[in-house]
Formats: structure tokens, C-alpha cells, sequence
């Protein structure tokens, strides 16, 4: 009992000392509040000030962003309007030549050629299924020249048989015709072939030359076999290989390249 009016006491004293300070601290003055708020004004202000200001510049810096993104568009609307103004490039259509198969050409089943050794053109079949090509000759003889093989050999003209002429006032005979004097070529042999005909077992060995040949506007240096082909409607064969990997065959065609009773001059 005697410790909690001690307490009592205390406590009773403490809040009497209180109340004497607070009556004791003299009351704010009017200047004095009025100061108070013009400084909380003018902080609120600087605040106000400062936050403006960062906004009016980030705002300019947004514009100015806009404004090139704007000009770099008009640049483009630009150059999209001068490229449609402009006329529109017709690349021409690629014209369709029916001599001409790419890098290949077109042959057809009989060609003419011209043969500048002898300054004649011959009418040449073509054929897919003869490897080699040749040449109608008669009287092939062989012969060495300068330790080397040579042939001589005669060609028959290409031209066709004329009647033949009265001699001394006399008719000619009824359906007789002269034939037109053949060519006599000597060559080195560059090599010599054996031909098998169906027509018999043995192979048929003949002399090969090269010469130049021209078809149209091709010209290259081709072997030639020699043999007879009188009976033959056409004194040239072309073989596979005058014209593997350059010329494809139209075999229902003739005479692509020249016509059927001339050639194309040679250059």
C-alpha cells in the first residue's frame, strides 16, 4: 500500500510540472505563422517549378524525336512517289528460234555441207545411228609421202548428169547423159576404220582424212572415211560424231540450214 502511494504521487507531481511548462511557453505570433506558410509556399512552388520543367523538356525531346521520324518518313514518301512516276522496264521476251535449242542447234534428216577442200557442196544425210561420218570416193590408192601414209582418191561431182552434146553434126543418143568429171583429192590418212555391213561378216577397212566442213554457219574440221556410195541416194554421211554435244536431229525435217539445191557461201 505505502509503494503504490508512493507511485500516486509521483505521477501526480510529474503532471503537475507539465501543465506548468505549457503555460509557461508563450503563444505563436500572426508574423510569425505568416512567414511559416510564405516559406512552405515558396518551397512548394520551387517544387512546382522544377517538375514543370522536367516536363517541358522531356515533351521537347519527344517533339524533336517525332519530328525526325516524320522527315525520314517524308524522304521515303518521296522516293516511293519518283520510282512510281517513273516508267515501268519491259524486259523483252525472249524470242523463240527454232534453230536453236540452247546451247545446241537443230539438224535436219538431210543437210547440204560444203566442202572447201574441193569447193563443192554435197547433200549429207544425217544419221543418228552411224557413228562416223564419210564421203563418196572412187580409185582409192594409197601411197607413202614423206614417211607418211597418204591416199588420192576421186569424188564424184555432186552435180547432176547433163545430156550429152552431138560431136561433128551427129544426134546424140536417145537418153544418153554425160556425167560431170570427178575430183581427184590426195589426203594424209589419219587414221584407218573397220566398218561392219550387214551385208557381210568381214569388216570393211577404210582410210580416214580430216578436212574442213561447213554447215551453215558451223565450221569445224571433221574425219571423213572413204568409200563408194554410188549407190547411195546421198554422197555424204554424217556420223554421231561431227555432231554429239552440238546439234540435236529433227528427223522430220530437211535442209534447216541451206536449201535443198544450194549452201551457204563460206566466210
Amino acid at each position: 500500500m505505502k509503494q503504490a502511494r508512493s507511485l500516486a504521487l509521483v505521477l501526480t507531481a510529474l503532471l503537475a510540472t507539465g501543465c506548468a511548462q505549457q503555460k509557461a511557453a508563450p503563444p505563436a505570433t500572426e508574423q510569425q505563422l505568416t512567414n511559416a506558410m510564405a516559406t512552405q509556399l515558396a518551397q512548394i512552388e520551387t517544387l512546382l517549378v522544377k517538375r514543370c520543367d522536367a516536363e517541358v523538356a522531356a515533351t521537347v525531346e519527344y517533339q524533336t524525336k517525332m519530328l525526325d521520324e516524320m522527315s525520314g518518313m517524308n524522304v521515303g514518301l518521296l522516293a516511293l512517289a519518283e520510282k512510281a512516276s517513273a516508267p515501268p522496264v519491259i524486259c523483252p521476251e525472249p524470242e523463240d528460234d527454232p534453230l536453236n535449242l540452247g546451247d545446241k542447234f537443230v539438224l535436219g534428216e538431210v543437210e547440204r555441207v560444203f566442202i572447201p577442200a574441193v569447193s563443192r557442196g554435197f547433200d549429207a544425210r544425217v544419221d543418228t545411228g552411224a557413228v562416223t561420218s564419210s564421203i563418196s570416193a572412187t580409185n582409192v590408192r594409197l601411197f607413202e609421202r614423206n614417211g607418211e601414209q597418204w591416199v588420192r582418191f576421186d569424188i564424184p561431182s555432186s552435180e547432176t548428169p547433163e545430156p550429152a552434146k552431138a560431136e561433128e553434126g551427129e544426134a546424140a543418143a536417145e537418153g544418153e547423159e554425160q556425167a560431170a568429171p570427178a575430183t581427184t583429192m590426195e589426203a594424209r590418212v589419219a587414221r584407218f576404220v573397220n566398218i561392219k555391213k550387214a551385208s557381210t561378216d568381214e569388216p570393211q577397212r577404210r582410210p580416214v582424212i580430216r578436212t574442213r566442213v561447213q554447215l551453215g554457219d558451223y565450221v569445224t574440221e571433221a574425219e571423213l572415211n572413204l568409200t563408194d556410195r554410188s549407190h547411195m541416194e546421198y554422197p555424204v554421211l554424217l556420223g554421231r560424231k561431227f555432231f554429239q554435244d552440238i546439234a540435236v536431229v529433227d528427223v522430220s525435217r530437211k535442209y534447216i540450214h541451206s536449201s535443198e539445191n544450194g549452201q551457204k557461201a563460206p566466210e
